[in-house]
């Protein structure tokens, strides 16, 4: 009877080749744990090397992946037809990265196990492209036969699925991040808390702006119940303005999803400016001897710009940047830090001048706004660069 014999395996690849193959390979998402040696002994005696010319097909769209192929040299262009409306097909085509970044290099590593159908064919686009080939016998075959190559694989592939979650969560865009959560007892003991800090601060802010010594802890007992309301508010209209203000709900009023996103981030700003005026109000009896109410009045339309930007820090943009800090270090306190951090540098910088506008009017509201920001530009020039000038 005829004896069944297995097939036989490729010729051996020269030193040089096999080196060249090691190395597109070591840099390959799947291959990353894997050790050299055993990845040089794979490129040795079951990958072949494969050369193409300008418009040949290295992997046809839709073809299932049963071999794999490490690009060592030339470009590669990856084309996916897809069918759009009224069966007009839609062509998107890149080139793959060049050798020398060779993560990337490396055609259907993902997918050789399953066979699934490959999503893009791959092209020859230059004159002369090199790849080495891996069927998917041959790679089973080696795994089977090296459970430590197997197990470096699996650890490869775990890491890239990890990864791969960390930059979908990454390109989270601003005005798409979502509340995590609401806990206002804590947010009333950090508020009752920041509200004697923020009163020393703001007295400090307005000595330095009118030259005149300020009390650091005037009204405490109007400061520190309206502070956990603001930061209470701003947290509470975040989560009711997520839930409420959807792309889908403003579609119904032919509001497109950018402009719901954008205006359900500046409302709370919006909202909370009174209370904040308030607040900026209780600092300012010692030079504005007007009522309380009637003194919050004073400098309300650069404190509402002030608040908007303050409203998108403490909320969009602290999570925005605690997302990518998040991608460093697996301590979700030192994510969250980090990203506060980030956020109020970033909004304090965009907001200081607002601010200090709104509190020049607040002392003096006498001036005009032109007078005022004129005193402003003065005052934030040192005496050097004006006598430079």
């Amino acid at each position: 009877p005829p004896t069944l014999r297995p097939p036989p395996a490729p010729a051996m690849l020269p030193p040089d080749q096999a080196d060249e193959c090691t190395d597109v390979l070591a840099h390959g998402a799947m291959f990353r744990r894997v050790m050299p040696a055993d990845l040089r002994e794979l490129s040795r005696l079951h990958m072949t090397r494969k050369v193409f010319k300008r418009g040949d097909v290295i992997v046809a769209q839709g073809a299932p992946s049963t071999t794999l192929y490490a690009v060592a040299e030339g470009e590669v262009i990856r084309t996916r037809t897809e069918e759009g409306p009224g069966g007009r097909s839609h062509v998107m085509s890149e080139p793959m990265a060049p050798y020398n970044n060779a993560a990337g290099r490396i055609l259907n590593s993902l997918r050789i196990v399953d066979g699934d159908p490959t999503p893009a064919a791959a092209t020859c686009g230059d004159e002369r492209c090199v790849a080495y080939a891996l069927g998917k016998e041959q790679l089973m075959r080696y795994m089977a036969k090296k459970p430590r190559f197997a197990e470096h694989v699996v650890k490869s592939l775990c890491e890239e699925v990890r990864e791969t979650s960390f930059r979908l969560v990454d390109d989270t865009p601003l005005l798409q991040q979502q509340h995590v959560g609401l806990n206002f007892g804590a947010f009333s003991v950090a508020a009752a808390i920041e509200s004697f800090y923020r009163s020393a601060l703001n007295a400090k802010i307005n000595e330095a702006l009118s030259g005149v010594r300020a009390p650091y802890f005037p009204r405490m007992h109007v400061q520190l119940p309206t502070r956990v309301v603001y930061i209470n508010g701003f947290k509470g209209l975040r989560a009711f303005f997520d839930q409420h203000a959807t792309p889908e709900a403003g579609a119904r009023y032919g509001l497109t999803p950018d402009t719901v996103r954008l205006s359900a981030a500046i409302a709370p700003g919006i909202v909370m400016t009174p209370v904040a005026s308030i607040l900026e109000a209780s600092n300012a009896g010692h030079l504005n001897k007007e009522p309380l109410l009637r003194r919050a009045t004073r400098g309300v339309l650069p404190r509402g710009l002030r608040e908007v930007i303050f409203g998108v820090g403490i909320n969009q943009l602290s999570e925005f940047f605690e997302e990518r800090a998040g991608r460093h270090t697996e301590n979700s306190a030192a994510a969250n830090a980090a990203g506060s951090l980030a956020a109020g540098t970033v909004a304090g910088y965009l907001s200081h001048v607002p601010h200090n506008l709104s509190t020049y009017k607040l002392l003096d509201p006498s001036k005009s706004y032109a007078t005022l920001f004129a005193h402003f530009v003065d005052k934030s020039v040192s005496p050097a660069v004006t006598a430079a000038i």
